[in-house]
Parts: C-alpha cells; structure tokens; sequence
C-alpha cells in the first residue's frame, strides 16, 4: 500500500475553502478530512472523532508539551490542533489527508511536516472576495470588512505555497486540486502579475 498524502488547503476568509473541500470529499474517495482536538464543549449534532477529538484543557496542555501538534491555535475561546498522530496514521492507511486551515497554522504544517501539498486559493478579484464576506451575512458589515483588510494582506503569503489555485468556478478548483494530486497542474504563468493586480485593484 502506497502512503497518502498530507495536503494544505489555505486562502483567505470567504474564500470557500470549506465548499472546496466538501465537494472533493464527494469526488475522490482518496481523500479524508484532518480531525482536530478542541478544547471547546460539542455542540449539538457534532460527534466525537468526526467533527473533532473533544478533550480537556489539561489532555491539550499535555499534547502540547510531548510535540504531539503539527499545528495548534486559540480561537474564540477554544483551542484547537492538528493532531500528528492521527495524520500520520490515516496517511499510513493510504489517504490523502486534507488539512483545511488558516495561514498562520498552514506555515507552522510546512515547516514540521515533511512533503507537504501546500495549496493556496486565491480570489479572481478582491471584489469578488469583498462581496462574499458581506453577503454571506455571519457577522456584520464592519466585521466583515476587518477580515477582507486581513485577506488584502494575507495573499502576499500565497507564494509561499506550492500550488496556488484562482477560486472562481467551483468544479474547475476540484478539478484544478484533482490534476495536482495526479501531477497535471501547473501554477499559472502569470502567478506573480495576478498577486500584484489583486493587491493594486481594490483600495482599502
């Protein structure tokens, strides 16, 4: 049995990651989600080892100090990691695990993991990122607008990535994804220019 593979799916907020990877878990059987632990209390419909590990601030405290994180972070008053372990196991099994994550944990993956599949979304105009996070109607208007000014700045970061990927049709991203997992993408030519483009069009 071959061994899978572990692959980042990063971008900015409003992106659709989550869209992203839901349509290729249906596509490619190949591929499984990360699982992580969160210190946070389970919600009603979530199940253990599916949505997350449920563990105790102590059982993450531990974990922490036995380096058994690729990656772990505090957010609105939870914490959650991605436990080696478990990625490590599912990639013995042959998966190819998708770790769908922010930037910041997304480096913290690269720089402990070995052969990692970084790849980054990008927006097919910063227009287009700006009015999926004020219509997706989560948060409100000056929420929104504090996360597209932390995706203006993030997508310098996409060249830090092996792969990157413009967001604009969903099939034709699953597809694009599909082609690198079978060694058929290639990063466009004009990568660069589109990073530079997407930062001068919008003003902040």
């Amino acid at each position: 049995m071959n061994k899978g593979r572990l692959i980042v799916i990063s971008g900015p907020s409003g992106i659709g990651k989550g869209t992203v990877c839901k349509e290729l878990f249906k596509v490619d059987e190949s591929l499984v989600p990360s699982i992580s632990w969160t210190t946070r209390e389970r919600r009603k419909g979530e199940e253990e080892g599916i949505t997350y590990f449920y563990r105790t601030d102590e059982e993450f405290d531990r974990m922490i100090a036995s380096g058994g994180f690729l990656e772990y972070a505090g957010i609105y008053g939870g914490r959650y990691g991605t436990p080696r372990d478990y990625v490590e196991k599912r990639m013995a099994e042959g998966k190819n695990v998708i770790l769908e994550i922010e930037t910041k944990g997304a480096m913290e993956v690269m720089r402990k993991a070995e052969d990692v599949c970084s790849i980054y979304l990008l927006p097919p105009t910063m227009r287009v990122l700006r009015d999926r996070l004020v219509s997706r109607g989560r948060e409100g208007y000056e929420k929104a607008m504090e996360r597209f000014r932390c995706a203006y700045d993030e997508i310098d970061l996409a060249r830090a990535y092996r792969y990157v990927i413009v967001n604009e049709k969903l099939e034709d991203t699953v597809q694009s994804i599909e082609d690198i997992l079978h060694g058929e993408y290639q990063n466009p030519a004009d990568l660069e220019e589109r990073i530079k483009t997407l930062k001068e069009e919008t003003e902040l």
